[in-house]
C-alpha cells in the first residue's frame, strides 16, 4: 500500500518550511494601515499625559484584521508605555445572559492571580501585615469598599475561592452575606462600581490601562440579555468620564462595519457621544494582496525569498489567484464585488496549496486555479 507524501514534504519541495498561508502569524503582520495604527500608538501616549479617557472605535468586513489589530495595540501599551491592556471578546449571542457576562471577561482578562499579586507587592512595599492595612489603603485610593475587601481577600489567602466567584459575578445571595459584602454582582449598577473600582486599583500600579473590547457586533439584538450590557456600557462609560479619581484610561472596540450603525444606534447617546476617534479597516487592493502574500512566502521560506515561483507556475497565474481568491471562500458574500481581506488570502491560499498537495502537483498553473477555485466573478 502506497504512503501519501505529507503536506510538509510537499511545501519543503517549493522551499517553504510549511503552509505559508497559517493563521498563527504574530499581531503586527497584519495591524493595518500603518498610518492609523501609528496615530493610534500617538494618542495612546499622549493619553497618559492628558489623563483622559481615549474612546476609539475600529470598524471593518469579517477577517479584516481587527482582531489582529487589537492585540498589536495591547502589546503596544504592555510593552512600549509600560501599561496594562486588557483584551476581551463580547460574548456569542447564545451565551449572553447580562452586564456580568462582561464583568466576568473582563475579571478573567486580568487575571485573579494578577489582582493577587498587586495586593501582595502592595502590601510588601508599605510593610502592611494585616489585611485590615490592605483594605485601609485601597480604601484610600478610592476603591468601593467591597472591592477593597475582595482584593485583601485574594492578597491573604481569605476566603479566596468564594471571594473569587463573587468578583466573577456568580456568587450567591447568601455567599456575599457570607463573605459580609453589601452588594451583589449580578446587577449593572454594582458590576459599574467593581470595574471601576479594579480600573483604579490597576491605575494605582500602572501609568495607563486600556481595554479592547472585540466582537462588538455581537450586541446586534434586543434580547433582555444584550439589553442588559447596552445598559450596562452607557452607565460604564458615564461613569468614567465623570471619575476625576481614575488615571488615564483607554477604550478600543471593534465592530464589524455592516453592523456600526446597528448597533451605535440601539445603545444610544452615551455610546456615539463617547467615541471620540472612530478607524476603518479597508478591503485590501490588488497591490497589498501581492505585497502581503510575497512577505508571506518569505516569512515561511528556508531562503527568506519573496518569490512567487514555486508554487504558482508563472506570474499570470499568481496574478489570477489574486482575482480569484476574495469569491471562493466560505465567507458570505456581502456585494457583486466581494471585499479583499486578509482571512480570506489566508483561508483561500491555505486551500489552493493544500489541495496541489494532496494531488502531488508540481506547480500551480492558471488552468489549476480555476479548476480548484472557480472562474473569476
Amino acid at each position: 500500500m502506497s504512503i501519501e507524501p505529507t503536506f510538509t514534504e510537499c511545501f519543503n519541495r517549493w522551499g517553504f518550511k510549511g503552509n505559508p498561508f497559517k493563521e498563527t502569524y504574530r499581531d503586527d503582520f497584519w495591524a493595518r494601515p500603518d498610518n492609523d495604527i501609528k496615530f493610534i500608538k500617538t494618542l495612546l501616549s499622549n493619553t497618559i499625559e492628558d489623563k483622559d479617557v481615549l474612546n476609539i472605535l475600529i470598524n471593518g468586513e469579517y477577517g479584516s484584521g481587527k482582531t489582529y489589530a487589537l492585540k498589536f495595540l495591547k502589546g503596544y501599551v504592555d510593552h512600549d508605555l509600560n501599561g496594562f491592556g486588557i483584551y476581551f471578546q463580547i460574548p456569542k449571542k447564545f451565551r449572553i445572559q447580562g452586564f456580568r457576562d462582561i464583568l466576568a471577561e473582563f475579571i478573567r482578562a486580568i487575571g485573579i492571580t494578577t489582582l493577587e499579586e498587586m495586593g501582595k507587592k502592595i502590601a510588601d512595599e508599605k510593610g502592611f501585615n494585616k489585611k485590615s492595612e490592605l483594605v485601609d489603603y485601597l480604601d484610600s485610593l478610592s476603591l468601593d469598599g467591597d472591592v477593597a475587601k475582595a482584593i485583601s481577600n485574594l492578597t491573604y489567602g481569605e476566603d479566596y475561592a468564594l471571594t473569587s466567584t463573587w468578583l466573577f459575578g456568580n456568587s450567591t445571595i447568601h455567599q456575599d452575606r457570607a463573605l459580609g459584602m453589601r452588594f451583589s454582582t449580578k446587577d449593572e449598577t454594582p458590576i459599574v462600581k467593581v470595574i471601576t473600582s479594579i480600573l483604579l486599583f490597576l491605575n494605582s500600579e500602572y501609568p495607563i490601562v486600556a481595554i479592547f473590547i472585540d466582537e462588538f457586533e455581537n450586541l446586534a439584538g434586543e434580547s433582555q440579555g444584550i439589553k442588559s450590557i447596552k445598559e450596562g456600557f452607557r452607565n460604564l462609560y458615564d461613569a468614567l468620564i465623570d471619575d476625576d479619581r481614575r488615571g488615564p484610561i483607554a477604550l478600543i472596540t471593534a465592530v464589524t462595519a455592516r453592523l456600526e450603525f446597528d448597533i451605535a444606534a440601539s445603545t444610544g447617546t452615551a455610546f456615539l457621544d463617547r467615541i471620540g476617534y472612530g478607524f476603518s479597516l479597508r478591503p485590501l487592493d490588488e497591490d497589498h494582496c501581492k505585497k502581503y502574500i510575497q512577505q508571506l512566502f518569505s516569512d515561511c521560506r528556508m531562503n527568506k525569498s519573496d518569490a512567487i515561483i514555486p508554487p504558482f507556475a508563472n506570474v499570470s497565474a499568481f496574478n489570477l489567484f489574486i482575482k480569484t481568491f476574495p469569491v471562493t471562500t466560505a465567507v458570505p458574500r456581502t456585494s457583486s464585488s466581494p471585499v479583499k481581506t486578509p482571512r480570506r488570502i489566508m483561508k483561500t491560499g491555505k486551500i489552493l496549496l493544500t489541495r496541489a498537495c494532496s494531488e502531488n502537483k508540481t506547480e500551480i498553473d492558471s488552468d489549476y486555479i480555476i479548476e480548484t477555485l472557480g472562474k473569476v466573478g
